[in-house]
């Protein structure tokens, strides 16, 4: 038995072959494999311990600050761009799950400090040097400064608003850096002042200025970002640069043009119009000449000639396909799909790929990052297991101090390792933590089974995770983002679930709500826990039953969108073949009306009987081929585009389950 956890050396074995995203029939299947995924996430928790207690014993004792690095003990800066914005807050999201009065007391202590010490313009901070308590330069720099308050926001605070929401300090200090950014604005473009002329401050900017702009549908927001984007895609398009870089320091303009432009599709449809050819145009030769066979991006390129000027592969490439993926969803574009499935199914073959052209935790860091945030849309079993062979290389390197490689990188990794430890429990976690207390799930059906497991008797809450999208960005719709924990299970508000526990189970009916504070849950020494949790109704909220019948009812808000069962799904399915204008359905070479697809796709749904069960047999083995020749079914666009029917069906089914269609 491993020593403390309660849980036997046989399942910490199976754990290796839990890894699989597709659902268990079997009840007693999946309750082996949350057990199993228990122990691996119980690392990630435990490492995050490790980190703040080791990075912590390193602090300025006087300001609460801690170095951007340990390798020289003579030298001790904070510095916005690495201490800030890569380890701090990494320390503050681990505490919040595994040392609640640390998050409640030394982080705001910190974050206090920070603030008064290192704001040098407006509320911009500046690079601080511990040893003497004054700035590290003595002259102002706004390109400096700029930078270093852009990635503070965009790696840190995006990270813990994220997670945790905006009602924290910590998005007041975001907003305040963004705003004061603006004002900070000089470098001039025809559509008015921007931060900076490079690709990395603008393309960390974009980013968060589309985030906030969600949360707060500030127009100075959706402005500044307008100018940019119009910039560098009218301008200056990265596509026409003979210095691309795909990695980070460079990058960040690829992914910070596809996030803003989703939220211009909400916000400002002319702008996001005005933008689509050229934001395609660019995105279409990156890919044409940015990747290698294997879908990875390359190191550098010179976008305009197509010479790869650094052939080392990215380890941020996923940080840019979660652009390309974004905006596949609310374009339709099925080939920006497909380079993400490429990548991802190639994944595997670089198993121990020295990432930054060295096996440290860092590279590794962000490639499980990579990742992760696009196996939530596209899941692939090659990315899953080279994201769990990846993840026990990295936190292999932690040295029992809890220092990982000494450096501001450190945080990173305990970010990464806690986004796969929130894929193996699906998002839930327990309050109090303890080192020997370890949660994991597993998809059965339509249910998620938790397992809570410990060394010593437990008692505590079960928490589940929240459509965060939703609930703290007021986004219209999720899609994959740099520093965006992904939403695995999540419970809404307005659900109500089904909760089973204990042996037999009792089942009782418990809100969304409720999930998300926590549920009470005791594990014995040694003696998992086993609960199960399933949608099964939506709650009427107080003020729709009060409201009178002549008022017009207001759209319906994500998280009281009734669940639809599988086969409201088929329906839904068929309803939009029939009612979608401008397509045909190509079968065998013959093109049918929507109206005609619909009648031949009901007819092969009668015969198939009770062989098509959910939404997703249907598209395989309806909506994909012909049975009689075995081609693949086309949908027709009116501009002569085509793709095939299965990925066109699953980008509507998509809509479908999150209430856009």
């Amino acid at each position: 038995m491993r020593q403390g956890t309660g849980i036997p050396l046989s399942l910490m074995i199976l754990a290796s072959l839990a890894f699989t995203h597709d659902g268990c029939t079997d009840i007693s299947l999946a309750k082996e494999q949350a057990r199993a995924n228990a122990a691996e996430a119980q690392k990630a928790f435990v490492a995050g311990k490790k980190l703040i207690t080791g990075w912590w014993a390193e602090r300025d004792t006087d300001t609460a600050l801690i170095p951007e690095n340990l390798r020289n003990p003579k030298v001790r800066h904070w510095t916005p761009k690495n201490s800030a914005a890569d380890n701090w807050p990494f320390m503050v999201i681990a505490a919040r799950f595994v040392d609640r009065p640390f998050y409640d007391n030394e982080c705001l202590r910190t974050l206090a400090d920070e603030q008064r010490l290192t704001n040098r313009v407006r509320r911009l901070a500046d690079d601080f040097d511990l040893m003497t308590n004054r700035f590290l330069y003595p002259k102002v720099d706004m390109e400096r400064i700029i930078f270093g308050s852009a990635e503070y926001a965009k790696d840190g605070l995006i990270s813990i608003t994220e997670l945790f929401g905006p009602d924290t300090p910590y998005f007041q200090r975001m907003r305040d850096l963004t705003d004061d950014i603006l004002a900070e604005s000089k470098i001039a473009t025809r559509y008015g002042p921007i931060p900076a002329k490079d690709h990395e401050v603008n393309g960390d900017v974009l980013q968060v200025l589309a985030r906030l702009w969600w949360t707060t549908r500030d127009d100075r927001y959706m402005d500044m970002g307008a100018r940019i984007a119009q910039h560098f895609l009218l301008d200056e398009p990265p596509a026409k640069s003979d210095r691309l870089r795909l990695r980070d320091h460079g990058g960040e303009i690829v992914n910070g043009l596809c996030e803003f432009y989703v939220a211009a599709k909400a916000g400002r449809p002319e702008l996001a119009a005005r933008l689509r050819n050229p934001l395609i145009s660019n995105l279409d030769r990156i890919l044409e000449v940015g990747r290698n066979e294997d879908g990875l991006l390359y190191n550098e390129v010179n976008a305009a000639t197509g010479i790869v000027r650094d052939k080392g592969l990215a380890d941020t490439w996923g940080y840019i396909l979660d652009g390309y993926y974004a905006v596949s969803l609310v374009e339709g574009i099925e080939r920006y799909r497909e380079a993400v499935r490429k990548a991802l199914g190639n994944l595997d073959k670089y198993r121990d790929y020295s990432w930054e052209g060295k096996n440290g935790a860092d590279g590794m860091a962000d490639a499980l990052e990579s990742a992760l945030t696009l196996l939530r849309w596209e899941p692939t079993q090659a990315g899953f297991d080279w994201c769990a062979h990846t993840y026990n290389k990295m936190l292999a390197i932690q040295k029992p101090n809890g220092i990982i490689e000494g450096w501001h990188g450190d945080g990173n990794s305990i970010r990464s390792a806690l986004m796969w430890a929130f894929y193996l429990s699906q998002g839930t976690y327990v309050e109090p933590w303890r080192e020997d207390v370890a949660v994991g799930a597993a998809v059965s059906d339509n249910s998620l089974v938790v397992c809570v497991a410990a060394g010593k008797d437990w008692k505590g809450r079960l928490c589940f995770d929240r459509p965060r999208h939703t609930d703290y960005w007021k986004m219209a719709l999720d899609y994959p983002r740099i520093n965006g924990f992904s939403e695995w299970y999540t419970a809404k508000a307005g659900r109500q679930y089904a909760v089973r526990t204990g042996e037999p189970a009792q089942m009782r009916l418990v809100s969304g709500q409720d999930l998300i504070r926590g549920i009470e849950v005791e594990a014995a020494a040694g003696k998992p826990a086993y609960v199960t949790v399933e949608e099964v109704a939506t709650l009427e909220p107080p003020a729709e039953r009060a409201s009178s019948p002549a008022q017009p009812k207001a759209a319906q808000p994500e998280a009281l969108r009734p669940a639809l069962s599988e086969k409201q799904k088929i329906a839904a399915l068929l309803d939009v073949i029939a009612k979608t204008k401008g397509i045909e359905f190509v079968r065998n070479d013959r093109a049918y009306s929507s109206s005609a697809a619909r009648r031949l796709m009901e007819g092969k749904l009668d015969q198939a009987g009770n062989k098509v069960r959910t939404a997703d047999e249907f598209i395989e083995q309806i909506a994909t081929r012909s049975s009689t020749s075995g081609r693949v079914y086309q949908i027709k666009f009116a501009d002569g585009r085509t793709t095939e029917s299965a990925h066109w069906l699953r980008a509507r089914l998509r809509e479908i389950e999150r209430g856009g269609l």
